[in-house]
């Protein structure tokens, strides 16, 4: 079942977005703590929808902990596993199943993490073998490109013939980021040398898009930047109350729990797990050390101002504050709602939108455009 509602979009001047000139300008989002609100979802998405997915076997989902990707892309959702993808039409119904883990051929060891070709093909990063496995509509695998020298973590579509690959960031000296071609595995180009650090963040990763332009964030970085097949480019850095790290603080220590305790006791919010860029609106997550030092944060692009939610109101009885968020590549977001929180009693009202719904059940996905 699908309940779609829209909402006018007015389209304002961007005062935060980059300038003219990306390699030199790099905006600064300073953002106060402030008490945190109840959103309403139209203050935050020019259109939304509700999709329910099938939830008999074999569509049935492990569990939101071990989802690492969803994707929408034209007619089809791919909800991407450690172990499996499964496929669902926009509606939600079940289509089919990849699952191809083994020792074969043609198998992958591990589901990273996965990416979606404009022709319907699917890369699946397999992080134990440090290899991109790729597979054709009909789950063929059409080739696998081993990267042995570098710890994989990441991948994501820079145009139809260059894949992102990033790296685990946890060696010296080696680049973080690598443009390489799809089709045949060759590294085009490598940037973004990070220091390694004792203390190593595990995390969902995502490459946020905002008019076919590729960002990079995440932990153990105030900076949202922009890749390139070429280099590099700064975007924003993220200020909240004035409690970013210093320079170099992550590898002040060779004693990781030093590090940690340093980042409590000093109060610092150097992480940013989540970001994406609307066409009004920035949206963004940050994390200190306790909980009074991390939200979700909204900025108005034109004033520079910015607000802390507490909890996105999904309905006006149903206020919930998201585990997961998964960017897409227009502006979209998609977040999986747990289906045993709408059988409590505070989302009862909206889990009557879609019969059959237990707490057994998939989670229902709400899929909107930031404003």
């Amino acid at each position: 079942m699908k309940t779609i509602l829209s909402i006018c979009l007015f389209i304002v001047l961007p005062f935060l977005s980059m300038a003219n000139n990306p390699e030199t300008e790099e905006h600064l989002i300073k953002i106060p703590l402030s008490k945190e609100v109840k959103c309403p979802l139209d203050k935050l998405f020019s259109e939304y929808e509700f999709v329910t997915l099938d939830s008999d076997d074999p569509a049935l989902l492990e569990g939101l902990d071990i989802i690492n990707r969803i994707i929408v892309k034209d007619d089809y959702i791919y909800v991407g596993d450690l172990f499996k993808l499964t496929l669902f039409d926009r509606s939600g119904k079940y289509v089919t199943t990849l699952n191809k883990q083994g020792q074969g051929p043609d198998s992958y060891l591990s589901l990273f993490n996965f990416t979606v070709h404009t022709n319907g093909d699917i890369s699946i990063l397999d992080r134990m073998a440090s290899a991109v496995v790729t597979y054709n509509k009909k789950g063929e695998m059409i080739r696998k490109n081993r990267f042995s020298e570098l710890s994989l973590r990441d991948l994501t579509m820079l145009d139809d013939s260059t894949l992102i690959l990033k790296t685990m960031g946890d060696r010296d000296s080696r680049d973080n980021i690598y443009i390489v071609n799809w089709k045949n595995g060759e590294v085009i180009n490598s940037y973004y040398p990070v220091a390694h650090s004792k203390l190593i963040h595990m995390f969902k990763d995502f490459f946020p898009t905002y008019h076919k332009r590729v960002f990079l964030n995440g932990y153990r970085s105030n900076h949202i930047y922009e890749l390139t097949r070429e280099k590099l480019l700064p975007a924003y850095t993220i200020d909240v109350d004035g409690r970013i790290p210093p320079k170099d603080f992550w590898q002040s220590s060779d004693n990781s729990r030093q590090l940690e305790q340093s980042y409590v006791e000093k109060g610092y919010i150097g992480h940013i797990p989540f970001f994406m860029e609307g066409e009004q609106k920035i949206l963004l997550r940050f994390e200190g050390a306790s909980d009074a030092l991390k939200s979700y944060a909204l900025i108005d692009k034109t004033t520079g101002k910015s607000e802390l939610i507490k909890e996105f109101l999904f309905d006006p009885s149903f206020g919930w504050e998201p585990e997961y968020i998964f960017p897409q590549s227009d502006g979209t977001v998609i977040i999986p709602i747990p289906s045993h929180l709408l059988s409590e009693d505070k989302g009862k009202t909206l889990s009557q939108q879609f019969p059959g719904l237990n707490e057994e059940s998939n989670p229902v996905l709400f899929i909107g455009k930031l404003r």
